[in-house]
C-alpha cells in the first residue's frame, strides 16, 4: 500500500514586492491541496532555520518554500532560491550568511535533488554554487501585475525624463545614474524607492538634486502610470535574479536602458530597450539616455503584450506545481 504525502506551504512570504509578491500570487494559484507550514515569526530570520513546525514533520511529508528558507526536517524540502546576491555582492554578503548557506540550505537542496529559481542567469549560477549533478534547478519564471499595461501614448514634447526603481544598495548601482544626469542636465530622473532621505542625499553629492524627483509609498497603479511616462526606465544593476522593473516597464510600453552584463535583465528585454557596455563609464549612460530620447519608438521590438505571455503568473504557478507533484 502507498503512502499519501501531504504538502506544506511556508506562506509567510507572502507580501507585495519580489519574493513576497512571488509567495503571494503562486500560493493563490496553487490546485494542489495543501496546509500551512506554520504561521509563526519570519522566514527570513537566521532563527526559523530549526522550528518545531519542520521537525515534527515525517518522511511522506514535503515543505515547500517560496523563498530560500529551509531547516533540518525529515519531510523533503523544495526552496525558491530567486538569487545568490546574498553570497555574491561583497555588501551583502557576511560570514552568518554563507555559513547559513554551505550548513542549511545547501544540504536540504541537495537531499531534496531539486530547488526552483527566476531565471536562466539565476538557475546557472545556483547550479555553479550547488555543485552536484544529482540537483535539478528548474526555472519557474516570474510574473506581474495587471496593472502595468500600456497606456495612451507619451507626450513627446515634454522634457526628456527618466524613471528608476528599486533600492539603493551598492549593487542597483544608481551613482552612475547620478553622473550621467550631471552630464545632461536638460534630463529629469523620478526615483522611485523606500529611502527618500538617502536618495536626495546621493543627488546632492552629485549636485543634480534640481534635476531629480522621489517618490515613495506608490501602488501598483501609480507605478505603473509613472512607467507609462517615462521616455525610459533606467536599470544600471550589475548583478540581479531577475528584475520586475524591468518587467514591468516594458508590459507598459516603455524601454529600458540596462547594463547588457546582467543577464537576467538582457534575458527580459531580449533585443528590446538600450544595453550599455559599461557599467560604471557615466558618458556612456548619457549617451544611452540621449538614443532613448531620439530614438523611443524603434526600442520596443515587440509589442508590450509578448511580455505578458512569456511572463504571466498562471504560467509561473503552473511550473511551480509541475515542479512540486515530481515530489509528492
Amino acid at each position: 500500500m502507498g503512502f499519501t504525502r501531504v504538502l506544506f506551504v511556508d506562506t509567510r512570504w507572502r507580501g507585495d514586492h519580489g519574493i513576497g509578491r512571488f509567495a503571494r500570487e503562486v500560493s493563490a494559484r496553487l490546485t494542489l491541496p495543501y496546509e500551512t507550514l506554520t504561521e509563526r515569526g519570519r522566514p527570513s530570520s537566521p532563527l526559523d532555520a530549526v522550528t518545531r513546525a519542520r521537525l515534527k514533520l515525517g518522511t511522506n511529508d514535503v515543505i515547500y518554500s517560496p523563498g530560500y528558507n529551509c531547516g533540518p526536517s525529515r519531510a523533503t524540502t523544495i526552496v525558491t532560491i530567486h538569487d545568490l546576491i546574498h553570497l555574491d555582492d561583497p555588501a551583502q554578503a557576511s560570514a552568518a550568511k554563507r555559513l547559513y548557506y554551505e550548513l542549511v540550505v545547501k544540504p536540504v537542496v541537495r537531499r531534496a535533488g531539486l530547488a526552483l529559481t527566476v531565471s536562466e542567469a539565476a538557475r546557472e549560477r545556483i547550479e555553479e554554487w550547488i555543485d552536484d549533478d544529482s540537483v535539478q534547478v528548474r526555472v519557474v519564471g516570474n510574473g506581474s501585475s495587471e496593472a502595468f499595461r500600456p497606456g495612451p501614448p507619451r507626450e513627446t514634447s515634454a522634457a526628456p525624463h527618466f524613471l528608476y526603481v528599486g533600492n539603493l544598495r551598492p549593487h542597483k548601482n544608481v551613482p552612475v545614474l547620478m553622473q550621467a544626469l550631471a552630464l545632461r542636465p536638460e534630463y529629469r530622473l523620478t526615483l522611485v524607492v523606500k529611502d527618500s532621505v538617502e536618495a536626495r542625499q546621493l543627488a546632492k553629492k552629485f549636485e543634480v538634486a534640481g534635476q531629480i524627483e522621489v517618490v515613495e509609498h506608490v501602488d501598483d497603479e501609480g507605478l505603473a502610470a509613472l512607467y507609462r511616462a517615462a521616455t525610459a526606465t533606467l536599470f544600471p544593476s550589475k548583478l540581479e535574479g531577475f528584475g520586475f522593473p524591468a518587467l514591468e516597464s516594458y508590459l507598459c510600453g516603455t524601454p529600458v536602458v540596462y547594463w547588457e552584463g546582467c543577464r537576467s535583465i538582457a534575458g527580459i528585454s531580449d533585443g528590446s530597450g538600450v544595453a550599455v557596455e559599461s557599467d560604471s563609464d557615466a558618458e556612456a549612460w548619457a549617451s544611452a539616455m540621449d538614443n532613448a530620447v531620439n530614438n523611443h519608438s524603434t526600442l520596443m521590438l515587440a509589442p508590450a503584450e509578448q511580455w505578458r505571455t512569456r511572463f504571466g503568473w498562471d504560467a509561473v504557478a503552473s511550473s511551480v506545481e509541475s515542479a512540486l507533484r515530481t515530489a509528492l
